[in-house]
């Protein structure tokens, strides 16, 4: 959820490599007090913040490493 870290994190890779063949995403995440007892437990929050964590990220981690293909 942290743009300014990610910039940090391509910059930083993009200073040591000029470019990149491909990008491996395994960020997953979840409230940890969610995770216990039943899926159809899950909050809409916990959801939300989970979706955008686990797989909104993914597409501004391809913006950024974009640029380095």
């Amino acid at each position: 959820t942290d743009d300014a870290s990610l910039d940090a994190a391509f910059d930083a890779l993009g200073s040591r490599w000029p470019t990149i063949d491909f990008v491996v995403d395994a960020i997953a995440f979840s409230d940890k007090s969610e995770l216990t007892g039943r899926c159809l437990n899950t909050s809409l929050a916990n959801f939300k913040n989970s979706m955008d964590i686990s797989a909104y990220s993914f597409i501004e981690f391809d913006r950024r490493a974009y640029r380095l293909m």
